[in-house]
């Protein structure tokens, strides 16, 4: 039984763990079961990766078919997937087979998304509403390969940390906003080092990496870090202008570095919307009517 097999849930009030085909919740003060359940596995298929939703009503199981997993990987394509469970409907529900790895898996807190890096220089992100295409969110090339994923606590970014190389070192971190499906930062510090660790702070400001290189980087990674900086003085009216454009365009980074800048002079910043997005016009048809 592989050690990753088990997540926390409930606010870390209970852990599950899996062995075999049985999928079991601990009430991790008492010690004592909260509720079992079974998983119908395919003939000598394995489970070694767990993660639960928050409102505890889908399992993400990674598993493995007949084959040894080492550090991380197989050597045989198709061998590994990654399995939705509902506990409403108790049964799989989806499933993505993967060609090699499965390194990191994360639910959002909203209970909307599932993130898995199980491709290289890629990580696929899909909406628990199945009706929602999947999208592959690209990370540098096909020899980056994604350590560790997170989102932050309001679910409005993804965090991955990638390594390039067979060696695997030299960590960064890229942020995707989950708006746009599109990168708004790159962070390097980790130079040797393979992160390992990713956690935001409550208020999605503050993001720390945990590498091998035995260090602990903290970074400013959501607008609330950027607010209330002292001695920023008032932008141009051109400057303002462009800032504008720039957070409608197509270039996330850039877009981002502007919202930063206005995020900074938040009086201002009220008075360019105020003027650039007029309020929504009103309706007489009821929402009966709409639909």
């Amino acid at each position: 039984q592989e050690a990753g097999a088990v997540a926390f849930l409930d606010g870390g009030s209970n852990i599950a763990s899996v062995l075999q085909k049985k999928v079991r919740i601990w009430d991790i003060r008492t010690g004592r079961d909260v509720t079992n359940f079974d998983v119908p596995l395919r003939d000598k298929e394995k489970i070694f990766m767990v993660k639960v939703s928050p409102d505890g009503k889908q399992f993400a199981f990674g598993t493995v078919n007949n084959r040894k997993y080492f550090n991380g990987s197989v050597t045989n394509p198709g061998d590994l997937a990654v399995r939705l469970w509902s506990t409403v409907e108790k049964k799989f529900v989806r499933e993505w087979p993967l060609l090699k790895s499965l390194d990191a898996m994360v639910f959002s807190p909203d209970n909307q998304w599932l993130a898995f890096a199980g491709e290289m220089g890629r990580v696929r992100l899909t909406h628990l509403d199945s009706a929602l295409k999947d999208f592959d969110l690209p990370l540098g090339n096909n020899s980056t390969r994604v350590t560790q994923i997170a989102f932050s606590p309001d679910s409005r970014q993804l965090a991955c940390a990638a390594a390039s190389g067979p060696d695997r070192e030299g960590g960064r971190i890229f942020i995707f906003e989950m708006a746009n499906k599109k990168i708004s930062l790159e962070l390097a510090g980790h130079s040797e080092g393979t992160i390992e660790c990713l956690a935001y702070a409550h208020d999605n400001g503050l993001l720390a990496s945990g590498a091998t290189d035995t260090t602990t980087l903290v970074w400013n990674a959501g607008l609330r870090a950027y607010f209330f900086k002292p001695d920023i003085k008032d932008a141009t009216a051109k400057e303002l202008e462009e800032w504008f454009q720039q957070i409608v365009g197509m270039n996330g980074k850039i877009a981002y570095q502007s919202m930063i800048k206005l995020a900074q002079r938040p009086n201002q910043a009220v008075k360019l919307f105020e003027e650039k997005i007029p309020p929504a016009k009103k309706t007489d048809k009821n929402l009966n009517e709409v639909l």
